[in-house]
């Protein structure tokens, strides 16, 4: 399917929120004490790892609108 258009979201994203800090603090002691097989670390430390992430510029949140493409004059 051809990409009818893509917008950059990664603007939109806030990710210096005191939540966010806290966790980056948290997360490191939480992996040391083995804590991430529990869910509620591991989505912290998840969490933490996507917004480093973000905020580097290594992985990006992109809108894309996609139209089917035409073959033989059915749509």
């Amino acid at each position: 399917m051809p990409v009818f258009f893509a917008n950059d979201l990664s603007g939109l994203i806030r990710t210096g929120r005191p939540r966010d800090w806290l966790v980056s603090m948290v997360s490191p002691l939480a992996r040391a004490l083995g804590l991430t097989r529990r869910p509620f670390w591991a989505i912290g430390v998840g969490g933490n790892a996507l917004n480093r992430a973000l905020r580097a510029g290594w992985i990006q949140y992109r809108l894309l609108a996609l139209r089917p493409s035409v073959r033989n004059g059915l749509p």
